[in-house]
């Protein structure tokens, strides 16, 4: 069985971090992709202790795209040895999972705000940003 993963890596700038993002939904590698901006990062680097401002992208995938999706961060992210860890989900919502696995696989357009009446797209879009929409709710 396909499970679903979270894969995190960060970049540089808000703007990078975005359009990385955009890229991966669009190219359906990723359902979802959370862009955390303005984190503090501690890391040796070369020899130096550097502390540099971030961008967290928190990744939701499905463990059948985690090559493809390590396969295009490797061409399109800007840091010579990009972070990229895979974290498996034990549980969440089966609705939510579910909706995952049809994101990534499916050619027709499975935009949640897409499939409601326009009166609804706005607060169901701030729920899908924030992770709260459910597949059918």
């Amino acid at each position: 069985m396909i499970s679903s993963v979270v894969c995190l890596t960060t970049v540089g700038s808000r703007s990078v971090a975005e359009k990385i993002g955009r890229r991966l939904v669009a190219e359906r590698t990723a359902a979802c992709v959370n862009v955390v901006p303005r984190l503090v990062s501690f890391y040796h680097w070369k020899g130096k202790l550097c502390r540099d401002r971030e961008s967290l992208l928190v990744i939701k995938t499905t463990s059948a795209k985690v090559k493809k999706l390590e396969r295009l961060l490797h061409q399109i992210h800007p840091y010579d040895l990009p972070e990229f860890v895979v974290l498996s989900m034990r549980g969440g919502s089966q609705r939510y999972l579910d909706w995952i696995r049809k994101s990534v696989k499916s050619t027709s357009k499975n935009c949640p705000s897409a499939l409601l009446p326009s009166r609804q797209r706005s607060s169901r879009t701030s729920q899908v940003r924030s992770g709260l929409w459910l597949a059918g709710a």
